[in-house]
């Protein structure tokens, strides 16, 4: 009624404003303002007043169930997340046989290399760079099959670091080096357990491929992730491929279409004027075949295709058609959607490609380029997307039908962090179905806490909201990063690249509170893009990953284990601590690195395992898995280990545990007395595990 009122309102000022050309005075504007200042402080503030005061604050839930609906049923379709599955995961605390069996391949593919830039990043950087020019940027957690078996993999690209080479001269910096040169492809799920490397299914230079990967016949990488600057490729100077073991150069010429041919005096001239540089006008190793090539970033010639899109800030390399390709993730994005709730980036762990005020997207594009002709394919991933229907009638050639796309290619497609860490931080609050307990919050969830990788005396970072005068408004926790684990959903049996991350209740206690729930999507090509909650029952405590780190961090063996090993010199690192479903339970994994403090090597040392409250660190993830699960576990890791050795270990630590209890006894401490019978009890327990697992 006050718009209405408004509206007429405002037709009669208009009409007096009319009169008034005709009295030519000032009573009728003086009245017309009068009248629409009394009228809109009347109906659009002391009215509104009023009636929240004394009709909606007595009675707000049931009046405002309708309109919070709306909000829930349009920002659940907003957002992708109207159509999630939702699971019971019962978290109960002990697995049996046939449950271990059935997850036995989960167990196998546990990702045990953290592809983060401290930990495998940089242990690849140097083993597999091979030269000081080259250079990874970044690695993908993709699948790959290996011998038959869906298997997770480290995937980089070996990239050009001009700032390494050898001599700065111009031939060099834009005629000799101009690419990088294969891949290095590496199982996350096993390390060789002499040195505590990593293993290669692709590497070296020439690339050599193993374990049935496909071969690569086109290495050269001329664009990539990062910017390495302007080249003109096809000259008469010859490119540098590689060296020889022998050192002897072998080098080609470039046979691809991408870049800008300098086919004649005004595009030398005028690109010589762009780039400020003479040499491109006078050089006679420059021919009229040759190829300036300036723009090399993947996601920057994307964004200059298609501006209109925005990007997932996680490019990945794939290795397909003997190629090495670039895929990335386009988004469509609104806030104009009605009813939607805008999103909450300031939450989401990752949502770096994502604008920052947004209430609709899709991950309707999918782009892929190639690393050496520089092409540019984009897909149409969601046809039925409104605003890319908008975009393919504007530009009806820019965007090829899905059905274009290779099957090498497809089979690669992961499901997006950018948009899952957003449609993840928006289920924690819209996973509520009823208005009143959506406005009540009672059961709002929020994306765990974590303290992801790094040194273990790593703790939650907080970041600080303050008003003007200085004073914390709000506190937000580092959230957990969404993670691609190759893992069967919980009852099932079928290996796949999944992304996921869990949940706890939302609001102060929720460094300490236990898990909620898990999120997952899946990526395969078959049933990509199903989105499946597994929600605890309530009242039930199921260890949360915040929780499986206090158990690691406050577990005597661990630290026995890390603090020598953290001195001198060295320095030990933890990977991401990693949330695997066992059917009906939760198993927690957590690699351990060790690195040298001013030569950064990280290599695999202890694998750590959390079942329940029973933590073990072992050498290999299978001897973790049979100390807290018992049993003979099958696990990846490079193989079981000495489990005899494993028991022995476990049996010296009890007696040890023994004698000091018999101490404090004399002592008269009974508490520390039942606390190492209560120590020797749990090692005993595990030296039983680890003898069953051997025989």
């Amino acid at each position: 009624p006050a718009l209405s009122i408004l509206f007429w309102i405002s037709l009669f000022v208009a009409g007096l404003l009319l009169a008034n050309i005709a009295r030519r005075g000032w009573s009728l504007p003086a009245l017309a303002a009068v009248l629409w200042v009394v009228v809109s402080l009347t109906t659009g503030v002391i009215y509104p007043r009023v009636i929240q005061t004394f009709k909606v604050k007595p009675s707000e839930v049931s009046l405002e169930v309708p309109y919070i609906q709306h909000n829930i049923d349009a920002t659940r379709r907003a957002f992708g997340i109207n159509n999630v599955s939702r699971e019971g995961f019962e978290g109960v605390t002990t697995v049996t046989p046939a449950e271990l069996q059935a997850s036995a391949e989960t167990l196998n593919n546990v990702r045990l290399w953290d592809p983060a830039a401290d930990i495998a990043l940089e242990t690849i950087q140097r083993r597999q760079a091979i030269q000081s020019y080259y250079t990874f940027t970044s690695l993908a957690v993709d699948r790959y099959v290996v011998n038959g078996k869906v298997t997770p993999m480290l995937v980089g690209a070996r990239q050009l670091n001009q700032n390494n080479l050898p001599a700065r001269s111009w031939v060099n910096q834009h005629l000799e080096y101009t690419h990088g040169y294969g891949m290095a492809i590496s199982p996350a799920n096993t390390f060789d357990q002499q040195t505590g490397n990593p293993v290669f299914s692709v590497q070296n230079v020439p690339p050599v491929s193993s374990d049935g990967l496909p071969a690569l016949t086109t290495p050269g990488v001329y664009f990539g992730i990062n910017d390495p600057g302007w080249i003109v490729a096809n000259t008469k100077q010859k490119e540098l491929d590689y060296k020889t073991q022998l050192g002897t150069p072998v080098a080609s010429n470039y046979s691809g279409k991408g870049g800008v041919e300098m086919s004649g005096l005004l595009r030398r001239t005028a690109f010589a004027l762009r780039f400020q540089d003479l040499n491109l006008w006078i050089s006679s190793q420059i021919t009229t075949k040759s190829r300036m090539i300036f723009e090399r970033d993947v996601e920057s010639m994307a964004k200059k295709a298609a501006p209109f899109l925005t990007f997932d800030s996680h490019p990945y390399a794939v290795l397909a058609n003997g190629r090495v390709n670039y895929v990335l993730d386009g988004y469509t994005t609104s806030s104009m959607y009605p009813y939607s709730e805008n999103a909450a980036t300031q939450q989401a762990s990752q949502s770096g490609g994502l604008p920052t005020n947004f209430n609709y997207v899709r991950n309707s594009v999918k782009v892929v380029i190639d690393a050496y002709d520089g092409s540019v394919t984009m897909y149409a991933f969601d046809p039925t997307d409104p605003i890319l229907m908008a975009y393919r009638a504007a530009f009806p050639t820019l965007f090829h039908p899905l059905s274009d796309m290779s099957t090498a290619i497809r089979s690669h497609l992961r499901y997006p962090q950018d948009l899952f860490a957003v449609q993840a931080s928006m289920w924690g609050r819209y996973h509520i179905s009823s208005p009143s307990a959506f406005y009540t919050a009672s059961d709002r969830w929020q994306v765990s806490p974590t303290t992801g990788s790094g040194s273990p005396k790593q703790a939650l970072t907080q970041t600080v909201v303050t008003n003007k005068v200085g004073t914390a408004v709000s506190r937000t926790t580092s959230q957990m990063e969404p993670l691609y684990q190759v893992m069967a959903l919980p009852n099932t049996s079928r290996q796949q690249l999944t992304l996921m991350t869990t949940y706890v209740p939302a609001g102060a206690a929720a460094t300490v509170n236990g898990m909620t729930s898990f999120l997952v999507a899946t990526s395969d090509p078959d049933n990509y893009g199903q989105l499946h909650a597994y929600v605890t029952p309530r009242g039930t405590s199921v260890t949360g990953p915040i929780q499986a780190n206090a158990e690691i961090n406050q577990n005597a063996r661990v630290s026995s284990i890390i603090t020598p090993l953290d001195q001198h010199g060295s320095k030990v690192l933890l990977g991401h601590n990693l949330m695997i479903p066992l059917q009906k339970s939760i198993l927690y994994v957590r690699p351990l690195y060790v690195s040298n403090a001013t030569t950064p090597l990280p290599q695999l040392k202890y694998v750590i395992a959390v079942f329940n409250q029973d933590v073990a660190i072992e050498t290999t993830l299978q001897a973790a898995l049979s100390a807290v699960l018992g049993g003979n576990v099958s696990g990846g890791g490079g193989g079981g280990g000495s489990t005899g050795e494993t028991a022995q270990t476990y049996l010296a630590e009890a007696s040890s545990a023994y004698s000091q209890a018999q101490a404090q006894l004399k002592a008269g401490n009974l508490a520390g007395y039942q606390a190492s019978i209560d120590k020797m009890g749990q090692l005993l327990r595990k030296a039983q595990a680890a003898l069953t697992a051997k025989n």
